[in-house]
Order: C-alpha cells, then structure tokens, then sequence
C-alpha cells in the first residue's frame, strides 16, 4: 500500500489530500536523466475530457520538476491520437 498526498488544484497546492493505494508491483524505471530506480506500480482511473480509463502508472517525487504527472504512450493507446503540432486541445473543455 502506497500513501500519496496530492495537490488537488495548481492555484491552490496547499490544499491537498491524502490517497492511498495499493501496489500492483514493483518495477524497475530509468528516470530521464539516467538513473535506474525502483518504483512502485499502481492502478487508478484517470480522465481526459470525457474520456475516462483504467491505467497502471509508477510513483515518484516530481516536486522539483515542471509536470506533476506525465502520461506515456501506453496510458493513451486505444483512446487517443498525439498530434504534436497542437496543444492544450483540452483546457478549453468543460465535463
């Protein structure tokens, strides 16, 4: 079982909540600037617009780092087209 205090709104990251989760596995992660580490894998429901989906994602710190999540390739298959000529299709989005 992971415990995760996540920020639940950027204006606001002092508001925050504790999630607890339990751990599929552990795998093994080459971070971007290198470094092999271990983390844990978890399950969780995300949503993209009114896309809702089941994925799996590892778990580290990213408190120094611009992105608080970054979803991969696997997360958004069968769901989602990349077209990075664009950006922030979604923010203007209301569920």
């Amino acid at each position: 079982m992971v415990r995760l205090r996540l920020a639940l709104n950027r204006r606001r990251p002092e508001k925050t909540a504790v999630i607890e989760a339990p751990v599929v596995r552990m795998v093994h992660v080459t971070s971007t600037g290198g470094h092999r580490e271990e983390r844990p894998m978890i399950e969780t429901t995300i949503r993209l617009g009114p896309v809702r989906k089941r994925i799996r994602l590892t778990i580290t710190s990213r408190a120094a780092m611009r992105f608080p999540m970054i979803l991969g390739r696997e997360a958004l298959a069968g769901s989602f087209v990349v077209d990075v000529s664009r950006k922030d299709i979604l923010k203007s989005y209301r569920a």
